[in-house]
């Protein structure tokens, strides 16, 4: 790797570390304290969330997957 991909690579993972504290401190910390005061959960509170934050995980994966999918079949009507 020369150093212009070194810069690149710590830029993305500054990236990655200001999206999680981001979702985590305005999503997932309100979303868990909604979950212990609601008293439905006791200790496992954070249940819901992380099943939640999972779910929605695996939904934009699958999304990443499909879109090449989805994108060149639509290109090849518009071409074809």
């Amino acid at each position: 790797m020369n150093r212009s991909e070194y810069n690149v690579t710590g830029l993305y993972l500054f990236q990655i570390t200001v999206m999680l504290a981001a979702s985590y401190w305005s999503l997932l910390a309100p979303a868990i304290e909604m979950a212990e005061e609601s008293g439905k959960y006791g200790d496992f509170a954070f249940l819901p969330v992380a099943v939640g934050f999972t779910l929605g995980a695996l939904f934009v994966y699958i999304a990443d997957l499909m879109m090449p999918v989805l994108m060149s079949s639509k290109l090849s009507w518009l071409t074809g």
